[in-house]
Parts: structure tokens; sequence; C-alpha cells
């Protein structure tokens, strides 16, 4: 295989594009693209790394409980260590959103992966929380944290395994269709392929732009989150804790609490 020329370029190797990378390897040339000097650098190394079968709209959620199998019980070699960790999620309500924490425990998928809890029982689990605040809550006990670097470098030596090449520092600066192929001009060099997806995550609209294609709105933004030091407290035992209206959410992460 060309390391220029491929089937498929892949841009952006997070992991939407590392695992797309590797699944294409198993029957097509596939070269993946990276801006940044390390795959990963973006969202997928700054995920709070949960799974959880009832996050998210609808087709998230489908999408959670399809994943299950896969991080549950990876393919033998893909990864030295365990993908997850049960860690539990907790989603509280105050007085004033006990309607939201009723209208998101109604949905069925919802409802049977949950359990309703009093506000001490929460409080038990997650003693961070105000006592006045807490009005109600509701428990997923089987949500897991998920090794996000373990199942990314996966992707990558499978990828890797099956024959796929990784350009790192290469920034896209042009995209254009000739004939049958794209042709892609980047900071590493310049690239063919028959077809190219886009996976650049927040910068997604700038390559659809470069192709000709109407952007979507997509736009990268800061992310506020911070690692808190709880002093004389170990947090690990805590589930991963989440307001209905989804205005904050904390969870323990190496000795440390991440808090969003």
């Amino acid at each position: 295989m060309s390391d220029t020329s491929s089937d498929i370029l892949i841009i952006g190797a997070g992991i939407a594009g590392a695992s797309a990378a590797a699944e294409l390897a198993r029957t097509h040339r596939v070269i993946l693209l990276e801006r940044e000097s390390m795959p990963g650098y973006h969202s997928t190394g700054r995920s709070a790394a949960l799974f959880s079968e009832i996050y998210g709209d609808a087709p998230v959620r489908a999408l959670s409980r399809a994943s299950r199998d896969f991080l549950f019980n990876p393919p033998a070699g893909f990864a030295e260590h365990p993908l997850v960790k049960l860690r539990g999620s907790l989603y509280v309500a105050s007085k004033t959103q006990l309607a939201s924490l009723a209208t998101f425990a109604a949905q069925p998928d919802v409802g049977n992966a949950i359990r309703e809890i009093s506000a001490a029982e929460a409080l038990a689990l997650c003693p961070a929380l105000r006592p006045d605040y807490v009005a109600a809550a509701i428990i997923e006990p089987d949500a897991s944290d998920v090794d996000v670097n373990s199942l990314h470098q996966g992707f990558l030596r499978l990828f890797k395994y099956r024959g796929g090449v990784l350009v790192t520092d290469a920034d896209v600066r042009n995209l254009e269709r000739k004939g049958a192929r794209w042709h892609v001009t980047t900071a590493a060099g310049d690239f063919d392929a028959a077809a190219v997806i886009n996976a650049a995550g927040a910068w997604a609209d700038m390559v659809a732009q470069l192709a000709g294609a109407k952007p979507k709105g997509i736009q990268p933004r800061r992310r506020t989150a911070l690692l808190a030091e709880l002093p004389g407290i170990n947090p690990d035992p805590w589930p991963m804790t989440i307001d209905i209206d989804e205005s904050f959410y904390f969870k323990p992460d190496a000795g440390l609490l991440l808090i969003s």
C-alpha cells in the first residue's frame, strides 16, 4: 500500500476516526490523518469516560446499548486490561426538578436500567451533595468507567495490524475532487483516496467546507472542567453524579474529583 494513496482516507484520529479506521482496514486500504502530533489530543482525551445505557437522547442510548458487548468483552488481545470498571451513575433532582426526573425515568429504555432511591440514599452514596439540594434521585447501577486510552490505543493497534497508515501533524489545508479521486493537501504532504471520511470532531465543519459541503453549525468550544483534590476524602466509591437538567456533573478520577 502506498503511504499517500488509499481506498479510504479518514480525517481525525480520535475515537471515532480510529475505530472506523480499524474496522475499514479489515477490507480496504486506509490512511488516517491527524492534525496534532498524537491522536486523541482533544475530545477523546478529555472524555468523562462513562458507559451508560440511559445518558443522552434515544439514538445515543441505543448506540450505547449496542456497544455493551464490545466494551465488556473485547476481542482477545485488544487491550491488556479491562476496558470498563463498575461505577454507577446517580441522577439527582431538587424540588423544582422533580417533574424532569419523573419524565426522564418514565422512558421505557431508561426505566429498565434504573431504580428510584430516596434523597437519604443518594446522600449516603455521594456525601458531597448538599442535603438541602437533593429532593429525589435515581441510580443506574451498571454504569461503568471506560478506560478511554486503552480503548483508543486498542483501535489504533488494530488499525496498524491490519495495514493501515497513521499520519500525524497532518492539518488539512485543501480537499478537492478530481475525477474519481479525492486529493488532500496537508501540512504532512499530499494524499489521494477514492473516499474521504470526515471524523474531525469539533472541526468537522471546517473540513466539510474544504470539500464544498454545507456546514452543519458545528463549532470548537472550550470545555469547563477541573480536577479537585479533596484532602482527607477518598471519592473513589462515589458514583458519577449528574444533575437531572445536566447543569453539572462530577465523578471520581484517579483519586481526584472531575467536575464540569
